[in-house]
C-alpha cells in the first residue's frame, strides 16, 4: 500500500513537470536583433540655439487710453481690458492714468476695452486695440 502511494506521487510529479522528455530538441526562440537608437542628445551644450531664436511667451505692450477723449466729465472713470475670449487683463480706475503697459501672450494680436463711469448719465464706450 505504501509502495502504491509513492508510485502515485512519483507519477504525478513526472507528469506535472513534463516528464523526462523524449529526447526531442526544445524549441529556442529566434535571435532578436536590437538596433541602438540614433545618437540624440538632450543636453543644452549639444544643441546650440540660433542667434535669432526667441523664447518670449509674453510681449510688453504700451497702451494709452485717455478718458477725456471720450467726453467723460466724471473724475472716476473705469477701464476694463479683455481678450476676445473674455479673459480680463485689466480692470481699474484710470482717471489720472495716461498710459500703461500690459504683458500679453505673444499669440494675442488685439484686445478690447470698455470705458465706463459710475455716473448713470454718461455712456459706456467699447473699443478695440490692434497690437
Amino acid at each position: 500500500m505504501r509502495e502504491n502511494i509513492w508510485n502515485i506521487i512519483l507519477i504525478n510529479t513526472l507528469i506535472g513537470c513534463g516528464g523526462g522528455g523524449d529526447g526531442a530538441e526544445s524549441k529556442t526562440p529566434p535571435p532578436v536583433s536590437i538596433t541602438p537608437p540614433a545618437e540624440t542628445s538632450y543636453l543644452l551644450t549639444d544643441n546650440p540655439v540660433s542667434e535669432s531664436a526667441q523664447f518670449s511667451q509674453y510681449i510688453s505692450h504700451s497702451i494709452a487710453i485717455l478718458p477725456e477723449d471720450y467726453g467723460f466729465s466724471s473724475s472716476e472713470v473705469y477701464l476694463k481690458i479683455y481678450t476676445l475670449d473674455q479673459k480680463v487683463l485689466f480692470l481699474g480706475k484710470v482717471a489720472s492714468m495716461k498710459a500703461f503697459s500690459l504683458h500679453l501672450p505673444s499669440s494675442v494680436d488685439r484686445v478690447y476695452f470698455d470705458l465706463f463711469s459710475p455716473v448713470t448719465t454718461e455712456e459706456q464706450f467699447t473699443g478695440e486695440i490692434i497690437l
